[in-house]
């Protein structure tokens, strides 16, 4: 830390300004700070908030240029409009292993291969999310996976600042204010910078997903978390589960109509308050690739849809298609319409309202703790409601198992 300014400068004033629909918590301003003035802390909801410590604040105003509520980023080479493609990675275990059809493994891939800096968010080894650099294969496991929280960024904008100016190839991947911090905090196009944003649903606290860690924990007796996946396949890809396993071999898994966590985030009940206001819910998007799970895509293409994941995939630059080329020899991929893109994750064009309950909830867990605020408002379902969840997982299957049958009848008589 340097040492504070005899006299401090004015202190700029924060596009949050006390209103916390504001503020996306990407860490630019902490990043491109020269006096390291601004410290990243948390509030009571568990979401982190920029301070400005006055003694050593010159008042550049640098925080306000680089903050993405204040300055929209944008592409600079977007597309007419985005190509759209629902896609999956050839190697069926690297599907099997992603949350959706391991897309981002292949992109991912591309760049280590040209000795390049992959970065994404990570648990730590208190399962904090943060955002990593991974240079190897073994690294890029740990960036697999959708993780419902956001991750701290830390120093990873000046990290990829660096690898650029050296020319290396970097692939950015992060929530949609994340890339646009990361933009506005380099103030320049790199060619060798590849973006990738995912189709948000709003981050939830870290706060409550820390609570619900220990509440696991305590049940199972033993305080120490060894893997967590939001998103385990083992039922299913649409009836995704949360998996969590224990030091001592014990294991919690729930599918997302059981578990409390997924159940509240699914619910909007403590997602961070700017992503009730988000600009960058929107088409064009703000990187160069667009990733998320293609929900829905059975409807309309029953062939893509054999419940094993569909990535969706949104090539929205000239950049981001020159890229896309590269990869696509380790890619299924098939056309396919915005409309159908848009029609089950309408988070590509719009933010999520907040749910009624959400403050009653913080109050609660403020007032009772986490386990009686997840009592009152993510309730376990009913007997009822698991056996009609069941019941419709069983008959999803019989139809999509009818419809491969006729398929496959129809092309062996063409035969």
């Amino acid at each position: 830390m340097p040492s504070p300014q005899s006299t401090p400068a004015a202190l700029p004033l924060l596009p949050i300004d006390g209103n916390k629909r504001k503020c996306y918590g990407c860490w630019a301003c902490a990043n491109v700070c020269p006096k390291d003035a601004i410290v990243m802390t948390d509030d009571e909801e568990g979401f982190s908030y920029p301070r400005i410590e006055a003694s050593f604040c010159t008042g550049c105003d640098r925080c306000i240029h680089v903050c993405p509520a204040a300055n929209l980023s944008r592409l600079p080479d977007p597309l007419p409009a985005p190509e759209v493609l629902a896609a999956w990675h050839l190697d069926s275990e690297v599907r099997r292993q992603s949350s959706s059809g391991g897309v981002f493994t292949a992109l991912a891939e591309e760049v280590l291969s040209k000795k390049g800096l992959v970065f994404g968010a990570v648990f730590d080894q208190d399962f904090v999310l943060v955002h990593r650099a991974a240079t190897t294969k073994d690294e890029l496991g740990r960036t697999r996976g959708s993780k419902y929280l956001q991750s701290r960024m830390g120093d990873a904008y000046c990290q990829a600042k660096t690898a650029l100016k050296s020319k290396a190839w970097v692939l950015f991947v992060g929530t949609p204010c994340q890339i646009a911090g990361l933009k506005n905090y380099l103030d320049k196009e790199y060619e060798t910078l590849v973006t990738c944003d995912l189709v948000c649903h709003g981050v939830p606290s870290p706060k409550v997903f820390q609570s619900y860690l220990a509440e696991l924990a305590a049940q199972r007796h033993h305080p120490k978390t060894e893997t967590v996946s939001f998103r385990n396949k083992r039922l299913g890809w649409k009836k995704f589960s949360m998996s969590v396993a224990f030091v001592n071999g014990e294991r919690h898994e729930q599918a997302l109509t059981e578990d409390p966590f997924l159940i509240g985030f699914l619910r909007d009940l403590y997602l961070r308050p700017s992503c009730h206001a988000c600009q960058f819910s929107c088409i064009p998007r703000v990187a160069d690739i667009t990733l998320g799970d293609f929900w829905g895509i059975g409807g309309s293409r029953p062939e893509l849809d054999d419940d094993r994941g569909t990535s969706l995939l949104l090539i929205n630059s000239t950049r981001g298609k020159a890229f896309f080329e590269l990869c696509r020899k380790k890619l299924f991929s098939s056309p396919c319409s915005l409309a159908a893109a848009i029609a089950s994750n309408s988070c590509l064009i719009q933010p999520v309202a907040a749910a009624k309950d959400r403050d009653r909830f913080f109050e609660t867990m403020r007032e009772q703790g986490f386990a009686a605020a997840q009592k009152k408002f993510t309730p376990s379902p009913t007997l009822f409601r698991r056996m009609r969840s069941l019941l419709r997982t069983y008959a999803a299957t019989i139809v999509r198992k009818a419809r491969r049958f006729v398929r496959n009848q129809g092309l062996n008589h063409s035969d």
